[in-house]
């Protein structure tokens, strides 16, 4: 991000390529390379990355909105069924969880 930066802003005071990769102690063709890049695309890219720390609080947030949400459904009535006819390699239930059910409206 610093390089990014630096030869941007060396490229709007009118400095050549070789002139900032002395400068800075990298190649021309790496300056050209950093030249066409915007710092605005890279800074956001760097804001919002994906992580796996932003994966795994992702999924712990959706695992509770799905808990919460079964457990009203079940307060208002429904009665959740698993459907007996799927294949289980291809639905396997993780972690030891109860395969994912489906709701009926209780009679």
């Amino acid at each position: 991000m610093y390089r990014l930066l630096a030869v941007n802003g060396m490229v709007g005071i009118g400095l050549g390529s070789e002139q900032i990769a002395n400068e800075l102690g990298i190649t021309a063709r790496h300056v050209r390379r950093l030249a066409d890049r915007s710092p605005f695309l890279a800074l956001r890219k760097a804001l919002f990355k994906k992580t796996a720390r932003t994966e795994t609080e992702a999924r712990s947030k959706a695992r509770r909105i799905v808990a919460e949400l079964r457990g009203t459904l079940k307060a208002g009535g429904f009665q959740p069924h698993l459907d007996a006819g799927r294949d289980q390699a291809r639905w396997p239930a993780r972690n030891g969880e109860e395969p994912r059910p489906a709701f009926t409206e209780a009679s």
